[in-house]
């Protein structure tokens, strides 16, 4: 009787520390962003200070469920108004493949006057499984 309910107690313990190492243990993959498209919106009246609609920066290699600090630089080629880049978001794709952002600096909406430059930094979570592709970005500016 003892030496069973013994077997019992160490099969409980071996149990529990299987299912506890189980549920710490991450297995990390590989997330290969080929190319970050970025898409820019121009909301104001006029447009191209930014140079065109479609642009695509080089990608980057990470691993599931971490995150990623992507800059993004911008000149303005406009001659006489100061504008402001108001939003950042991913594309819709990019959304459904677990793609998230979780923090913009400076904050936004930034203002930038005409001929300078702005920096932004993009701190994107990966998603929880493999991927290999593009990740979109939608800049909207006024």
């Amino acid at each position: 009787m003892t030496k069973a309910i013994l077997g019992i107690v160490v099969a409980i313990i071996v149990i529990f520390a299987v299912v506890l190492i189980y549920e710490s243990y991450q297995v990390s993959t590989t997330v290969d962003v080929t190319a970050v498209d970025i898409s820019i919106v121009y909301d104001g009246t006029t447009s191209g200070y930014l140079g065109p609609t479609s642009q695509s920066q080089s990608g980057f290699s990470s691993t599931t469920n971490s995150g990623v600090v992507d800059t993004i630089t911008f000149t303005s080629s406009a001659s006489f108004f100061t504008h402001e880049i108001t939003s950042i978001t991913l594309d819709s794709s990019s959304i459904s493949y677990g793609f998230t952002i979780t923090q913009i600096t400076p904050t936004l909406p930034t203002s930038f006057s005409p001929g300078s430059t702005v920096s932004i930094s993009v701190t994107i979570d990966m998603p929880s499984s493999a991927y290999t592709g593009i990740l979109g970005l939608v800049v909207t500016t006024d």
